[in-house]
């Protein structure tokens, strides 16, 4: 099943957002919300029916955002670790799309998994 992601640009700091609210904007079910309150989430104390402030709830989805993992030169991407790791034995394979691009495909060296690299351009300029 898909991952269904919030749609943060919904989201307006200076308002506040009921539950129900918060989950129509985001796109999002009245139980996710619920779990990022009882989560982290901050909310207005003493408060029925729960409100919560915009720039609260932006700071909040910016904080669960996953960041960007990039590869050194020598790393691979690990599907089965999610994780930049070093290729087992220090080899790859070379596996070439055009004249000038091509793609590295190696084992994982903490789980034997199958990685890879994104397309590799402009070769001329990595060789030399």
């Amino acid at each position: 099943m898909a991952r269904n992601r919030p749609n943060r640009r919904g989201v307006k700091r200076h308002r506040s957002y009921t539950v129900d609210h918060a989950a129509r904007v985001l796109g999002v079910a009245k139980g996710t919300v619920r779990r990022w309150l009882k989560g982290g989430l901050p909310g207005v104390a003493g408060r029925r029916p729960v409100l919560i402030l915009g720039a609260d709830l932006a700071e909040f989805l910016d904080g669960r955002r996953a960041r960007k993992q990039t590869c050194e030169l020598h790393e691979c991407y690990c599907f089965t670790c999610r994780a930049p790791r070093a290729p087992a034995g220090d080899m790859a394979d070379f596996i070439p799309l055009s004249s000038t691009s091509g793609n590295l495909r190696a084992r994982c060296c903490t789980c034997i998994g199958v990685m890879h690299t994104a397309p590799l351009q402009h070769l001329e300029r990595i060789v030399s």
